[in-house]
C-alpha cells in the first residue's frame, strides 16, 4: 500500500471517528435533555396559589384547538426555575352553579355557561423543551376532561385550585428541544473529547503529526502514518 493510500485511509478513519463522536454526543445530549425535563417535572417547583402573574389578554390556546372550543380570552403564567405553567381561559370566564328552588338536591349550570380552561406545563433548562397539557371544563374541576403528552407517576392529588396528576412530559417543544440538545451535546463533547482535540492542535503547532506525534520536519505527509500535515509556512 502506497503512502498516499495510507494517508487517505488515516484521514477517512479520523473523519469517521469524529462523525461518530458528534453523533454520540447529540444522542447523549437528547437523553440528558429529557432527563433534566423529567427531573424538573418530578420535583414540585410551582406554588400555583401564589405565583400567578396578572392575567393578560390572548387569542391563542397555544395548542391545536378542537372544533367547538370557544375563543381563548386570557392567560396567566406561573414561572419557576425550569418550569412554566400557562393557564389559558376561554368562553364564559366563570360557570355559575345554583340550586333550583324546586329541586334543592340538583345543582345546575347557569343557562349559557360555556367555558374551557387549558393548563400547559413546560419543562427544561436552559430552554423549555418538553410539555404536557390538559383541558378542564369550568364546571368540572375535579379532574381534567382531556390530557395529552404525559406519563403518570403519582396518583390523583390536589394542586392549587385543581386536582391533577404528577406527570412526566412526553411532548417535545421543537425549538427548545433542539437548543437544549445542542447545549448538552456541546458540554459532553468538550468534556469527553476536548482533551483529544486540544492535543491534536498542540501537536500541529509544534510541527508534529496530529495522529501519531511524529516529527514532520516541514514534511507535507507523515512518513509514519501517511496523514497529511499542515502546509509549510512561507
Amino acid at each position: 500500500m502506497t503512502t498516499d493510500a495510507i494517508g487517505a485511509a488515516t484521514v477517512s478513519i479520523i473523519r469517521n471517528k469524529l462523525t461518530r463522536r458528534v453523533a454520540l454526543c447529540l444522542l447523549l445530549g437528547a437523553i440528558v435533555n429529557v432527563a433534566v425535563a423529567w427531573t424538573l417535572a418530578a420535583i414540585p417547583m410551582i406554588d400555583t396559589n401564589t405565583m400567578f402573574h396578572k392575567a393578560k389578554p390572548t387569542s391563542s390556546w397555544r395548542i391545536t384547538a378542537q372544533p367547538g372550543w370557544p375563543e381563548a380570552t386570557s392567560s396567566n403564567t406561573a414561572t419557576a426555575r425550569g418550569v412554566d405553567l400557562i393557564m389559558i381561559d376561554g368562553g364564559d370566564q366563570e360557570v355559575i352553579w345554583y340550586k333550583d328552588c324546586a329541586f334543592e338536591s340538583e345543582a345546575t349550570a347557569h343557562k349559557g355557561s360555556y367555558s374551557h380552561h387549558v393548563n400547559i406545563t413546560e419543562f427544561g433548562l436552559p430552554a423549555r423543551s418538553m410539555r404536557t397539557w390538559s383541558l378542564y371544563l369550568r364546571s368540572k374541576r375535579d379532574q381534567p376532561q382531556e390530557r395529552f403528552g404525559y406519563l403518570s407517576v403519582e396518583p390523583l392529588k390536589k394542586v392549587g385550585l385543581f386536582r391533577d396528576w404528577s406527570v412526566l412530559p412526553l411532548l417535545p417543544i421543537p425549538l427548545g428541544f433542539t437548543i437544549n440538545t445542542l447545549f448538552y451535546a456541546t458540554i459532553l463533547f468538550t468534556s469527553l473529547f476536548g482533551f483529544t482535540v486540544a492535543r491534536r492542535y498542540s501537536r500541529a503547532r509544534k510541527g508534529l503529526c496530529r495522529a501519531c506525534a511524529y516529527d514532520l520536519a516541514d514534511l507535507n505527509i507523515c512518513p509514519e502514518c501517511g496523514l497529511a500535515g499542515p502546509a509549510p509556512t512561507q
